[in-house]
């Protein structure tokens, strides 16, 4: 592994007045910049630059940014993806998780100034250890964070279920708002299912959203046998404002090579996008594959739930966005989707873009993004998003002291809007063999995506089982799309 390699995972999680009565909230900050009239972030021009030169720039970039369509759900950027991971943001700030030794904290960062604070009131904390009121439980993970109105919501998972809690921005109070007990959203052990597995969380209008599953699986030790796993699938929902849950999805796949539910709420529907593997097809060039897709849709104020398409695919169904035109970014009207957008896992010699139309019955492939081409002396990993209605690729060329973000920018039809490159220098501390950095694509606004970065040493044994698995660094990142560096979020502001 190359000094200071940074893999890009494809994580997508899970988004006034504020916090006034934080400290640290009143420091003086540079020149602020603007793009299509929102402050992303702030700076000193530079000796060699002058405040007239950096204006005109950014002018001539919100020239050539791309128009958003007001046609599909994909800008609302509220979705369960496959993995948990919380980061939230609203007009001023993003709101994260931050690791701190072996404990983990709710943090905000302000998009103007660069800086960083604990979500917590108390006096004279130095959000270290367990007395900060940001602390998270040990051995906690987000499943889901959003600012909604004046609160903060996030959820959590424990030993024995999930909890959800709202914090008041404005007044600086927090509560328990639901308790998701193990018991109570599993199925019991005793249809043969074991290892329940916590997929990941989300928040939309009242209600908060669980995805879980619990599986067996036969084969996975054998590399004659044919993988085959049994998968009960689950998606649960609490009213908050109300407290009553319901099980919107609770039902087994069995025999299939793959189970994956997905979840996408969209106007006064959840959508559960369901992936059963029925033949794996070469895994090197990724044909022959055959998947069968499921779409379903759940009224959130009547509990019905409608079927929408079940049928065979040859791809798996990465990213997924609604194509609600009852959602334009701005205010919801009377309609329903007409569709889903996807993105696939890259293994059919290129990422390709499909659409499956509700009424036609159809999908069909939009567009195939040829896959990325490794330079000498780097490594190049890709990511795909889909972000204020439109598809962002992201193209990483790992070196040994710095990453080369390029940014290609997509309409939903798949022609190419604008392409803009960024770099990020990997801090010297971290360029070593067994130290790689894993950045998690969460967030996107009309100009910048917010990437959490953590530095994990990992070391194996000979049988290939990991013995060292210790983060050593994390950092929050703007990474601008119209280009330029990609500036770290700390304690003393933009770095």
């Amino acid at each position: 592994m190359k000094p200071g390699h940074r893999l890009i995972l494809r994580f997508s999680a899970i988004s006034g007045a504020f916090l006034i009565c934080l400290s640290g909230c009143g420091k003086d900050s540079g020149e602020t910049l603007l793009i299509d009239d929102q402050e992303i972030f702030s700076q000193e021009p530079s000796e060699t630059e002058s405040a007239d030169e950096k204006t005109t720039e950014e002018e001539a970039a919100k020239e050539n940014f791309l128009e958003v369509p007001e046609v599909s759900d994909c800008g609302s950027d509220r979705s369960i993806h496959r993995y948990a991971f919380a980061l939230a943001q609203d007009e001023k700030y993003v709101y994260y998780e931050k690791d701190i030794g072996e404990n983990s904290f709710l943090w905000y960062a302000d998009k103007a100034t660069g800086m960083t604070h604990a979500l917590c009131t108390k006096e004279d904390c130095r959000h270290q250890d367990l007395s900060c009121m940001a602390v998270l439980p040990p051995s906690a993970v987000l499943y889901g964070m959003e600012r909604e109105g004046k609160e903060l919501q996030y959820a959590y998972g424990t030993g024995s279920g999930i909890r959800i809690f709202s914090i008041d921005l404005e007044n600086c109070g927090y509560q328990e708002r639901a308790f998701l007990s193990d018991s109570s959203v599993f199925p019991e052990n005793g249809n043969g299912y074991n290892g329940q597995n916590y997929r990941s969380g989300c928040f939309y209008r009242e209600f908060y959203f669980f995805n879980g599953c619990k599986q067996r699986i036969k084969g996975m030790l054998d590399p004659e046998a044919d993988v085959q796993v049994d998968s009960y699938e689950i998606i649960y929902a609490v009213n908050l404002q109300d407290g009553r849950e319901y099980e919107v999805l609770g039902e087994a796949y069995e025999g299939y090579g793959y189970v994956e539910t997905l979840v996408r709420p969209a106007g006064d529907k959840l959508y559960l996008i369901t992936d059963l593997l029925i033949e794996a097809g070469e895994e090197e060039e990724g044909t022959g594959q055959v998947h069968r897709l499921i779409v379903k849709s759940w009224d959130l104020y009547d509990q019905t739930t409608e079927e929408l398409f079940d049928g065979e695919i040859s791809f798996v169904p990465w990213q997924v966005c609604v194509d609600d035109p009852s959602y334009d970014g701005k205010e919801e009207k009377e309609s329903g989707a007409r569709g889903l957008y996807m993105i696939s896992d890259g293994r059919e010699g290129g990422t390709g873009l499909y659409r499956l139309d509700f009424q036609e019955n159809l999908v069909s492939r939009i567009a195939l993004f040829p896959a990325a081409e490794e330079e000498e002396g780097t490594e190049a990993y890709e990511s795909f998003y889909f972000g204020q209605n439109r598809v962002i690729r992201c193209r990483s060329l790992s070196g040994s002291e710095a990453d080369t973000m390029e940014f290609s920018l997509y309409d939903l039809s798949g022609q190419l809007q604008k392409t803009a490159k960024s770099e990020s220098e990997i801090p010297p501390e971290m360029q070593a063999e067994d130290i790689f950095g894993g950045a998690s694509f969460c967030r996107s606004d009309e100009s910048c995506m917010y990437a959490y970065e953590k530095f994990v040493r990992t070391a194996f044994d000979e049988n290939g089982i990991m013995t060292v698995n210790e983060t050593l660094d994390s950092r929050l990142l703007a990474i601008p799309l119209y280009g330029g560096p990609a500036l770290s979020f700390s304690e003393e502001g933009w770095k």
